[in-house]
């Protein structure tokens, strides 16, 4: 394979520091999460919720996982994240699509990427999921996890809470150490663009016929960010071949259950690597 593509966001995504929605929900979740050393990584793309996601594995679960499956990895920070240049919000409510739909395959293209898997957290996920069904190009498979396929409260009701840290909090201040002068951009195109009213009524439910690559989709029950309907529709809506994993823990399952998400992860990836049957 040529890449993983999360951000982004991955981004799915652990605690890869070029992410931005990745990077809010950890930090929320755990006051001491640390960046990840990426120097072992040579060359590969992982985005997710926050890094354009799309989605990659992230962090430690996504250096492992490079080394269990062989995969190379091609990073880079979406507009208004970590070093790239700032943006303004909130965003369209349809800036999920535009990030999968057109703003992905420039990265790919730029960066000669043809043959990959798309590994996304978060917005990361869905906008690894609108990709795969827009733009097709090149994708073997597609890795989500946190994901959202359609806007419901409970990712509101986190939204505000976060907001109520980062203006009374420390979230901010932790934020910045990997943000720098774009940490507002980072968290307010988050969390302004999911409390605008026209996101109560957002979906990607219509695009998810439309996928051909094989999808692995992964949404803790405790996902404070959303339901288990976000995964109990898929098996209705995909037309793609599917696999369903559901494990007990929160936003977060590459952090929380690492050993078992890295061997669900790498079994997906080594399926779409081995050769076709014949019949």
């Amino acid at each position: 394979l040529a890449m993983i593509v999360p951000f982004a966001v991955a981004g799915v995504a652990a605690a890869l520091n070029t992410s931005a929605n990745v990077t809010i929900y950890q930090r929320l979740n755990d006051a001491e999460w640390v960046r990840p050393d990426l120097r072992s990584i040579s060359r590969a793309t992982l985005t997710d919720g926050l890094a354009a996601s799309t989605s990659g594995v992230l962090g430690s679960c996504g250096i492992s996982t490079l080394a269990a499956t062989g995969c190379p990895a091609f990073l880079y920070n979406r507009e208004g994240h970590g070093e790239s240049d700032g943006c303004t919000w909130p965003r369209p409510p349809d800036f999920m699509e535009i990030e999968g739909r057109d703003r992905l395959p420039e990265v790919l293209k730029a960066a000669g990427i043809d043959d990959f898997i798309l590994i996304g957290h978060s917005d990361g996920g869905t906008i690894a999921l609108v990709y795969a069904a827009e733009v097709k190009t090149g994708v073997r498979g597609v890795i989500v996890e946190g994901f959202h396929v359609f806007a419901e409260e409970v990712v509101r009701a986190g939204v505000r809470r976060a907001q109520e840290d980062y203006a009374k909090g420390d979230l901010r201040t932790k934020l910045a150490r990997y943000h720098g002068a774009n940490v507002d951009c980072a968290f307010h195109g988050w969390a302004e663009t999911w409390l605008q009213p026209a996101m109560k009524d957002y979906t990607i439910a219509p695009l998810i016929p439309k996928i051909e690559a094989p999808i692995l989709a992964i949404l803790g029950t405790q996902d404070a960010y959303g339901t288990l309907a976000q995964i109990d529709c898929l098996p209705d809506l995909a037309r793609a071949p599917l696999e369903v994993s559901k494990p007990d823990c929160g936003h977060a399952p590459h952090e929380e259950m690492e050993p078992e998400m890295l061997a669900l992860m790498a079994g997906f990836v080594a399926r779409l690597q081995a050769p076709a049957q014949s019949p």
